[in-house]
C-alpha cells in the first residue's frame, strides 16, 4: 500500500503488507492520495485529491519527525517505539494508530491479537485531515509549517479511482508503465501547473465558492477550481477567447473548461487553434463534448484530446 502527503510519499516494498514490510517515505510528492493493491491480481485502487500542495490534508502527528522524510532502514526518532498510543509492541511500519490516513492499519489494532508477520486481507482505504480542519479557529498544517483556521465553509475533492496497478510495454515486454493511481496523481499536477493567458474575449475566474452550495469564496490561480478540476472563465457577450498552456511535459488529457455568464439559447462554436471542432457529434470522435447549465448560465466543454502544447481556443454563440 502507499500514501502521498504534500512533500513525500509513503510506500512499502514487498509483496503484501505485515507489520514488518520494509518501506519508503522520502519520495518527492506534491499530491495527496492513498492507494493499495492486490498480491496476486494486477488491480489496484485509490483516492486522489484534485488539489496539489494542500497541507490541510492528512494526520501528521506521528509521522512528521519520524518516518516521514526517511525509510524502514533509517534511523529516526522514537523508530519502533507506539507506546504513545498504548501499544507496546515493536515492529517495523509506522504505529498503526498514528499513518495519516486509515487503510488497513487497524488490522492489527493491539487488542485484535494478529500477529505482527500475518499479512493482510482487508480491502479497506479512507481520507483524513489534521484535527481542527472543521470549525478550529486554528489548527496545524500537516507537516507543521504553519496553521490554518477551519471555520466558515469548507471543501476538497478527489478522485475516486479504481484499474490495473500496472500497465504492458511492449517494448520493454514489461509490466512497468503506471497504473491508474499514478496516471491520475500526475493527471493533477498537470492540472494545476497549467497556465491560462492571451485572454483576449472575457477573464480568467479568480474568485470561485470554496464548494458546493459555498457562499464564502477562495481565490484561484489560473482558473483551476479544484473543486471540479476544472478551469473556469468569465465570458464576455457570451464569448471567450484565450491561450491554455500545460507545463513542459506536463500534457492535459481532456482538459474541461467552465464558462460562467453564457446566455445564449444555443450550443457555441468551439474552435481550437484556428480550427473548428465537431461539437456533440454523438460519437467518442467528437472534437469536444458541451453542456449547458441554464440556471447558473454555465457553459461546460470537455476538450476531447491531449493538450500538451499552448492552444488557442475560442467560444463563440
Amino acid at each position: 500500500m502507499s500514501w502521498g502527503d504534500a512533500g513525500f510519499s509513503f510506500a512499502t516494498t514487498d509483496a503484501q503488507l505485515t507489520l514488518n514490510s520494509p518501506w519508503l517515505y522520502n519520495i518527492a510528492n506534491t499530491v495527496a492520495f492513498t492507494r493499495a493493491w492486490t498480491a496476486n491480481t494486477n488491480a489496484e485502487m485509490g483516492i486522489v485529491q484534485t488539489k496539489a500542495m494542500d497541507r490541510e490534508m492528512g494526520y501528521g502527528d506521528r509521522v512528521v519527525g519520524r518516518e516521514r522524510g526517511n525509510t524502514s532502514a533509517s534511523v529516526f526518532t522514537n523508530k519502533g517505539d507506539c507506546g504513545g498510543f498504548g501499544d507496546a509492541r515493536n515492529y517495523g511500519v509506522p504505529c498503526v494508530s498514528g499513518w495519516p490516513y486509515q487503510l488497513m492499519n487497524y488490522d492489527w489494532d493491539p487488542g485484535t491479537g494478529k500477529p505482527a508477520g500475518e499479512a493482510t486481507g482487508t480491502k479497506l482505504i479512507a481520507w483524513g485531515t489534521p484535527y481542527g480542519w472543521l470549525a478550529s479557529s486554528s489548527f496545524d498544517l500537516f507537516d507543521y509549517s504553519g496553521k490554518a483556521d477551519g471555520r466558515g465553509d469548507r471543501s476538497y475533492a478527489t478522485f475516486i479511482v479504481l484499474g490495473p496497478k500496472a500497465r504492458y510495454d511492449a517494448a520493454a515486454l514489461a509490466w512497468n508503465q503506471p497504473g491508474d493511481v499514478a496516471m491520475a496523481v500526475a493527471e493533477v499536477e498537470a492540472l494545476a501547473a497549467a497556465t491560462i493567458d492571451g485572454v483576449t474575449k472575457g477573464s480568467v475566474s479568480t474568485l470561485l465558492p470554496r464548494g458546493p452550495g459555498a457562499t464564502e469564496m477562495k481565490t484561484v490561480a489560473n482558473g483551476y477550481n479544484d473543486t471540479y478540476a476544472a478551469f473556469f472563465l468569465d465570458a464576455s457577450a457570451n464569448s471567450s477567447a484565450f491561450t491554455f498552456t500545460p507545463a513542459v511535459g506536463m500534457p492535459v488529457d481532456r482538459p474541461i473548461f467552465v464558462i460562467r455568464g453564457y446566455s445564449a439559447p444555443n450550443l457555441p462554436k468551439v474552435s481550437m487553434n484556428g480550427g473548428l471542432l465537431t461539437v456533440n457529434s454523438g460519437d467518442a470522435t467528437s472534437g469536444a463534448f458541451v453542456s449547458m447549465n441554464e440556471t447558473s448560465k454555465e457553459l461546460w466543454i470537455t476538450i476531447n484530446s491531449t493538450v500538451s502544447a499552448a492552444t488557442a481556443l475560442s467560444i463563440e454563440p
